[in-house]
């Protein structure tokens, strides 16, 4: 895990019933609304994270902690990404690199979450060669400071495996899921990896045409998501939409109401206005006006056919990179 540097603590004076009576200090106070920041934005409340981040970087513009600085820059880029602010996201992430440099060194291994969130906000905005460059070299960096058999390291190859997959790389990509699930599923407390990769997975076997192991592995991230206390609601949207999708091209009544509660998660979490939203929204509409009438069965029952669209299939499942907070573990409720 990655630690932040921090001063060691003083001998807290005490009012007679015990209780600390000093007031915090500014640089304590701030300490404290960026540990809120992160809770609310792994609740997934991001308009509240959104606007708290804003404030930190302008408090932490005003001050004289470099090191506070970059942290609450790669913080709002993190939030900035979730909200589909995708060029503001990655001019935060390039202003906090060489200060935390200087802070900290070339070497030290909060670098490698810069790298790693660097890479990912590049594959969101579909610059492929350049997010697998820096994913690559977040993955090299962990290696150097923790070793390769790290929590972190497998975290960022499987990160790196989301790039490899959009790149056609997939058979190297698979290979790092299946290890990722494996090493995670061992682990009593990082679900959420389990769930982001079995996802993703899910992603790659699809397109692949392996529909039957893709919606086992998209079935297994959504339970394992709604296993989970504080699974961030977008992450469990996705995997519902994504499987979705998958049953909607094989004429799967069954469809409509997996897209449903993704579009609704959507629309509470990200707004209205985000691209995962609007997306979520024409794939239900397509899907409910392609609803055919019930056919009554043998048995007297009834299902429901879904007319599949002509001249293949217009596709477009997503893969999710998870961004790090630099003092913090990976992103895992």
């Amino acid at each position: 895990m990655i630690r932040d540097v921090k001063v060691k603590n003083l001998i807290k004076p005490r009012g007679e019933d015990g209780a600390d009576h000093r007031k915090p200090s500014r640089q304590g106070e701030l300490a404290q609304q960026l540990r809120w920041v992160e809770a609310c934005y792994r609740r997934g409340e991001l308009g509240t994270a959104i606007a708290g981040a804003r404030k930190l970087v302008q408090a932490a513009r005003g001050g004289n902690d470099e090191l506070f600085l970059a942290r609450a820059l790669n913080l709002l880029g993190i939030v900035g990404k979730e909200v589909g602010h995708h060029r503001r996201s990655e001019a935060c992430y390039r202003q906090a690199l060489p200060i935390f440099v200087r802070a900290l060194g070339r070497s030290h291994p909060a670098l490698a979450s810069v790298y790693h969130n660097l890479g990912g906000i590049l594959y969101a905005r579909g610059c492929l060669a350049d997010a697998e460059r820096w994913a690559r070299r977040a993955v090299a960096h962990r290696i150097d400071a923790l070793g390769r058999h790290h929590g972190h390291v497998i975290a960022d190859k499987a990160s790196l495996a989301v790039i490899l997959a959009a790149r056609g790389k997939k058979t190297e990509a698979e290979a790092i899921y299946r290890r990722a699930i494996r090493w995670y599923s061992t682990r009593q407390r990082v679900p959420y990896e389990v769930a982001i990769n079995s996802s993703n997975l899910g992603v790659l076997l699809a397109s692949s045409e392996r529909y039957r192991a893709a919606e086992l592995a998209f079935r297994r991230a959504i339970d394992t998501y709604r296993s989970m206390r504080h699974a961030p609601p977008h992450d469990l949207a996705l995997a519902l939409h994504n499987l979705g999708v998958l049953r909607a091209e094989a004429g799967d009544g069954r469809a409509v109401r997996l897209l449903e509660q993704a579009h609704e998660l959507f629309l509470t979490t990200l707004g209205a206005r985000h691209p995962w939203t609007r997306m979520s929204r024409r794939r239900l509409l397509g899907v409910e006006a392609a609803v055919r009438v019930k056919k009554p069965m043998a048995a007297g029952r009834e299902t429901t056919r879904i007319r599949r669209p002509r001249g293949g299939s217009a596709r477009r499942r997503h893969g999710r990179i998870a961004d790090r907070e630099v003092g913090g573990a990976a992103r895992s409720p």
